[in-house]
């Protein structure tokens, strides 16, 4: 179903598309842009009663910096994550939230893993792996690991969480928390 965005902070419009079924909404990334919302930002959308217009605003932060996880890039394009205290535009999910230092590169390293072909154990590995190591005791909460995946490839919930419970470089500790197995933190898994 295609309708009209309505930003309410600068009174604009502009198209956005709906998927109801699969709760999808599409056509933010130009607004994401120019409003600095970053992943894991908390909005506002409310449908205005008998038109087709939903209106979309941020939530204000509690503060204006905060210390968030935060996509960055090597030399060589690659992509890691650090904690670093950041500018926030609007109130986040805490698990979900990363700020992306260098948005054009974004679109460079989604554009490499976003292909038929890619090994979606080896970007799993590499991120979990990455998140991971933030906290002494290796453990990451599943909305953590879906966040910084779809970084780099898009990924539904459901096939994700089922990645991690079926494979045994994972274990599931409980409340959707999970750390590298003992025995894989020991060796490097190999997915050829």
């Amino acid at each position: 179903m295609v309708f009209e965005f309505y930003d309410r902070d600068k009174e604009v419009t502009f198209p956005g598309w709906v998927l109801i079924k699969e709760n999808y909404v599409s056509g933010l990334k130009k607004w994401y842009r120019e409003r600095n919302v970053i992943p894991g930002s908390l909005i506002h959308l409310s449908r205005k009663e008998d038109t087709a217009i939903v209106e979309i605003s941020l939530i204000p932060p509690h503060s204006s910096k905060d210390w968030v996880r935060t996509a960055l890039f090597d030399p060589k394009g690659r992509m890691y994550f650090e904690v670093r205290q950041q500018s926030i535009a609007s109130e986040y999910d805490d698990r979900m939230c990363i700020h992306v230092e260098n948005s054009p590169q974004l679109d460079v390293v989604w554009d490499h893993y976003n292909k038929p072909d890619i090994n979606f154990n080896r970007i799993l590995e590499t991120v979990f792996k990455d998140i991971s190591s933030e906290n002494p005791q290796g453990i990451v909460h599943f909305q953590e690991i879906y966040s910084a995946v779809n970084m780099m490839y898009r990924c539904p919930p459901r096939p994700l969480l089922q990645a991690l419970f079926e494979n045994n470089h994972y274990e599931f500790l409980d409340d959707l928390y999970f750390k590298m197995s003992s025995k894989e933190s020991v060796q490097e898994a190999s997915y050829d």
